[in-house]
């Protein structure tokens, strides 16, 4: 009866474990687009925006479906910048992109408003930080040499549960069941 009683709590345990690990990874995005146009940027005119991935957005009104800082981290993200040249035969423009206040990239934009440039890659350390902090990652795009024109940026992050100390119920009932198992087993060997 006892190991029938013990071996029940550690398989009610383990299938307890798997159902609070097994939940969906929110992914959060956000998508600023320049204008039919596009935003024009040259030495004298960076164009600077924030991606808003937060419950709390820009018009006030809390979304359900935002990130929530409190309850929520952050735990990868990556960002897009789709780039043009404003004419053709001016030379090649050189970008440079900033998340929070530290330099993520740079590079040319090709030379033909025809043709798209894409800059983008993970985003990674304190801008990462950034953005856990309250859903907001601000930007900066510059032109370190020449004009083009910035069409739209991206960004995507996942994110889990913000992790704490106290073990969720289905860690603590299989660990309290290999326990009772354990002392099963060597109470056992030791009446042997």
């Amino acid at each position: 009866m006892k190991k029938h009683l013990l071996f029940t709590l550690g398989i009610a345990g383990l299938v307890a474990l798997g159902e609070t690990t097994a939940m969906a990874i929110p992914i959060y995005t956000d998508l600023d687009v320049f204008g039919l146009s596009g935003q024009k940027v040259d030495a004298n005119t960076p164009l600077a925006g924030a991606f808003q991935i937060s419950s709390n957005d820009a018009d006030g009104i809390p979304d359900l479906t935002g990130y929530n800082p409190l309850s929520e981290q952050i735990t990868g993200a990556s960002v897009v910048f789709v780039l043009r040249d404003d004419s053709f035969f001016d030379g090649q423009e050189q970008v440079k992109i900033d998340l929070g206040s530290n330099f993520f990239q740079s590079g040319a934009v090709l030379d033909s408003p025809l043709i798209f440039s894409i800059l983008g890659g993970s985003v990674s350390g304190s801008a990462l930080l950034d953005l856990d902090a309250d859903g907001v990652l601000n930007y900066t795009i510059s032109s370190a040499d020449g004009d083009f024109v910035a069409i739209s940026a991206f960004l995507s992050a996942t994110a889990g549960p913000k992790s704490t100390s106290v073990p969720d119920g289905g860690s603590t009932v299989a660990l309290l069941g290999l326990g009772l198992l354990g002392l099963g087993w060597a109470r056992r060997k030791l009446m042997a």
